[in-house]
């Protein structure tokens, strides 16, 4: 169960609360409008919060008052993102797990953190042992720890307040329990532990339609921005059993729109599934002779099939623009192995670079922080070769 706090509320939280969700509201009103105002026959979602608001936004509309504007709503988020029952299990990790391996799909065993059982949890896990927190992107809430005090530290550092800089989060973790980093928190994720795998990260992007897959593509990950980052340089490849899990979860929860599915493949070219990304993720815009989702969705939509001039080689190593050159300035692959800069909008080019090459010191500390988890990852995998 995800951990709840037994902290009684003081007026001064009282009031913070009230302020969010005022807050949370008046951006939900934001978006019907815009909705309104647009008049959108298909939402495409471009990152966890934006599908967040729409859940939430689903949420007030469907409890709401009810009028035509506002079943039109509900219908669009639905025919958009997939079955309303569905919408817990984007965010749930462990959850979606234990739903994934219901169907038959490949996963590293996972549970969440009980605040009741957390010392026995911690002390009798298996390292290295993953430690993942719920409402989370970008792998920023991923952690790889050896053992039950570095696990705490992780805890207390996902426990305190996401808005504060991961630098800061990491330091005061150090020195506080997660007992105390739960009372400080103002919203407690939920928190699990992972069974480690080792092998290469991997991703099937789909785009699917009332829980059928129209068309997908699979990618290996040969480096990332950092570790459990997203990806810079990937692969095209295939793998049926990627493929196979992923239309086993589109159709058990009736998706539609794209989605990105994680997995990691191991020294025997086994897929494991990690996580899902009900949203556009950067491989989506992938595709081989005859698979292009924009292409599939457009075509489903409209009963129109675009000419799409996708034709990505197999085996040849693709850079994204621009998690490559956030990874490495210095890289091989920003001269050689970009496909996909507009640089027919010059001023998007411009705007994406200069925000690439923002960053304070805490920025750079947090990047240089997370890319240590690497020397604990190729540590283990030198034990693992040494052992064999």
């Amino acid at each position: 169960m995800p951990m709840s706090s037994t902290i009684a509320a003081s007026p001064s939280t009282t009031v913070r609360a009230t302020s969010r969700a005022r807050t949370k509201t008046a951006r939900s009103s934001s978006i019907a409008d815009a909705i309104h105002d647009w008049s959108p026959n298909f939402l495409v979602c471009a990152d966890d919060q934006s599908v967040s608001e729409l859940h939430r936004l689903h949420f007030l509309t469907a409890n709401g008052p009810k009028s035509e504007r506002s079943a039109s709503l509900v219908d669009l988020i639905e025919r958009s993102l997939g079955a309303r029952d569905g919408f817990e299990f984007t965010t749930r990790k462990s959850k979606l797990l234990a739903l994934a391996e219901s169907l038959g799909v490949r996963c590293p065993s996972t549970a969440f953190i009980s605040e009741q059982h957390i010392e026995h949890q911690l002390e009798a896990a298996t390292y290295p042992i993953l430690v993942k927190a719920d409402g989370s992107w970008g792998g920023k809430f991923v952690r790889i720890v050896e053992n039950a005090n570095q696990a705490r530290a992780r805890i207390s550092e996902f426990q305190l307040p996401s808005n504060w800089p991961t630098a800061v989060r990491e330091l005061l973790a150090r020195f506080v329990p997660p007992s105390i980093a739960a009372w400080i928190s103002r919203d407690l994720p939920a928190i699990c532990l992972q069974n480690f795998v080792q092998g290469s990260p991997a991703n099937r992007a789909v785009v699917c339609w009332e829980g059928r897959v129209l068309a997908g593509v699979s990618v290996r990950v040969h480096k990332t921005v950092y570790t459990f980052g997203p990806a810079s340089v990937v692969e095209i490849i295939d793998s049926p059993e990627m493929s196979d899990a992923a239309e086993k979860l589109v159709n058990h929860l009736k998706l539609s729109g794209l989605v990105g599915f994680d997995f990691v493949v191991d020294s025997e070219n086994q897929a494991w599934f990690i996580e899902m990304n009900p949203r556009a993720t950067p491989v989506s815009y992938l595709g081989r002779a005859g698979t292009d989702l924009s292409a599939a969705l457009f075509f489903e939509l409209t009963g129109i099939n675009p000419c799409s001039q996708l034709a990505a080689e197999k085996g040849k190593l693709i850079a994204l623009f621009p998690q490559e050159l956030q990874r490495s300035s210095h890289s091989e692959f920003v001269s050689t192995g970009y496909d996909d800069v507009p640089w027919e909008d010059p001023e998007l080019v411009l705007a994406v670079l200069n925000s690439v090459m923002k960053g304070g010191i805490l920025k750079r500390f947090g990047m240089r922080r997370r890319n240590r988890q690497n020397s604990v990852i190729q540590r283990l995998q030198q034990k693992t070769s040494e052992g064999t």
